[in-house]
């Protein structure tokens, strides 16, 4: 154990935490048998940290009750790693959590003891104030991602529990370059600008402690959970060859597979690495990972219309509804769909040259190709921005083809994107209820969306090759206009002028 001193505000005695060193060494010790810890901080007290800031994202699994749950984690420059609760004002005012993930920050913590809490969990912390510090300007949004992306799957058994649910070729296997393997589906998703070639598993290994230990009704303790199957499998993986680790476990340790990323020092260096926490129901099913991945490379949920809590309810996104509209595959169950034009645009994987942004008065048109298409030399997506707003909407051409076999048509689909939303995507449906597989979210050849507050438009003017034609009229000249009839002169667009 290692004692750390931090600066006390508004308090005049010192107080020492005590904390597992470094953050990601040994786990925390089990204190069942200790004594009522004399060096605990039996009040709370104000203290300035910096660290990184890590964000993880639980997704609950089938017949599980309840929406997504984020939580956050500390690494501090000083070794150790806390698990913080921060409020959305707090998260907001200081950019958001995809812009703070990874991020080096200040923060007011307000902390205390609590020797009733579980094991593995001695210390609760709460964020007060948070502040980058490495001087960027908050910009909403994942990073690009491109190029290799190699992970590792280490499959860690409870120490209670010697079932292994799948053998290690089973694993191996779900990174094929072939259909339906990671890296067939990332090269696809990408247009090959993202591969995960490189990627393995290594043999199950076994935790120091049983399943109740890591187990919670909150989605289990990460921080001990990381820290023991990284080290069960330290002998076997040299982790700096990897920017990502599956931790694979053999019986559920809560309601939610997660995703996210975690600042962890492993054979002597320290860095960010892109992580999830598979329960048993995860890895039979290669679409969560392919979700709790996404998550690790800086994804968020899509939505539906439909106002309600849940995020897991758009049709077209494996980052929202990962289950349904899907097809499926005899050995890795439910395959992973594409993801919206939205998320692959941030990630970087939609050309400057394939995409259109409106932004001024006029009419624009051009034939937009359908997502899943490997090569196109027309547009894969529209951005028609808001005026005087941050909002926007996206359009994107879908077909029930390779990874989106099981969609619910061949159609136009249009998300309104709004960066003030924690899922910022939600799909454009005009029917009620808005459930995202019906009729009014597939926009086909005679229909128009009109925003008529902001004066747009968007119809879908015929069919295509591999897509459909797509007008958009932007402003009350192009409104006036869009008939049909026009002679041209009012900013019409083409791909192929671009």
């Amino acid at each position: 154990m290692l004692a750390i001193q931090t600066r006390l505000l508004g308090i005049a005695a010192v107080v020492t935490l005590v904390l597992a060193p470094g953050s990601a060494g040994a786990s925390q010790r089990d204190r069942s048998q200790d004594p009522e810890p004399a060096t605990a901080v039996r009040d709370a007290a104000l203290y300035e940290v910096r660290g990184i800031l890590s964000v993880v994202r639980g997704d609950p699994g089938p017949g599980y009750p309840g929406g997504p749950v984020e939580r956050y984690v500390l690494s501090s420059d000083r070794g150790f790693a806390i698990e913080v609760e921060i409020a959305d004002d707090v998260l907001v005012s200081a950019g958001g959590a995809r812009y703070l993930d990874g991020k080096r920050v200040e923060v007011l913590l307000e902390a205390f003891a609590n020797p009733k809490t579980k094991v593995g969990a001695p210390l609760a912390a709460t964020v007060r104030s948070l502040q980058v510090v490495d001087g960027e300007v908050a910009t909403k949004g994942a990073k690009s991602v491109s190029g290799p992306q190699p992970w590792i799957s280490i499959l860690c058994k409870f120490s209670d529990i010697s079932a292994e649910p799948k053998a290690l070729s089973y694993f191996q296997w779900m990174y094929s370059s072939n259909y339906p393997g990671l890296d067939h589906y990332w090269r696809a998703l990408s247009y090959d600008k993202v591969n995960v070639s490189g990627s393995t598993a290594v043999a199950w290994v076994t935790l120091p402690k049983p399943v109740s230990y890591y187990e919670s009704s909150s989605g289990g303790d990460l921080n001990a959970m990381v820290n023991d199957c990284t080290a069960a499998a330290d002998p076997y993986v040299y982790f700096p060859n990897y920017v990502g680790i599956n931790m694979m476990f053999n019986d559920e340790f809560g309601p939610y597979a997660w995703g996210g990323s975690r600042y962890l020092s492993l054979d002597g260096v320290t860095k960010r690495y892109r992580v999830t926490w598979e329960p048993p129901w995860g890895y039979r099913n290669v679409a969560v990972i392919a979700h709790e991945m996404g998550h690790g490379f800086g994804l968020p949920h899509s939505n539906n219309a439909d106002g309600d809590s849940s995020p897991y309810d758009n049709p077209w996104d494996v980052m929202s509804d990962s289950w349904h509209y899907a097809v499926s595959d005899s050995t890795f169950g439910t395959v992973g769909k594409g993801t919206i034009a939205y998320h692959r645009d941030m990630l970087g994987w939609i050309d400057a040259a394939r995409k259109m942004v409106v932004d001024s008065p006029g009419i624009y048109e051009a034939t937009l190709d359908h997502l899943a298409l490997s090569t196109s030399s027309n547009l894969r997506m529209i951005k028609v921005v808001q005026p005087g707003s941050s909002k926007f909407y996206t359009v994107e051409v879908r077909d029930r083809v390779r990874y989106d076999g099981g969609l619910p048509g061949f159609a136009v689909v249009i998300h309104e994107v709004d960066p003030g939303r924690s899922e910022d995507a939600w799909l454009v449906d005009a029917e009620e209820p808005a459930n995202g597989a019906d009729e009014g979210a597939m926009w086909r050849v005679g229909e128009c969306f009109e925003d008529v507050a902001n004066e747009i438009s968007i119809s879908v003017r015929s069919v295509a090759t591999e897509g459909f034609v797509v007008r958009v009229t932007y402003g009350a000249t192009g409104m006036v206009f869009d008939d049909g009839f026009e002679t041209g002169g009012l900013g019409a667009w083409s791909s192929s002028s671009q």
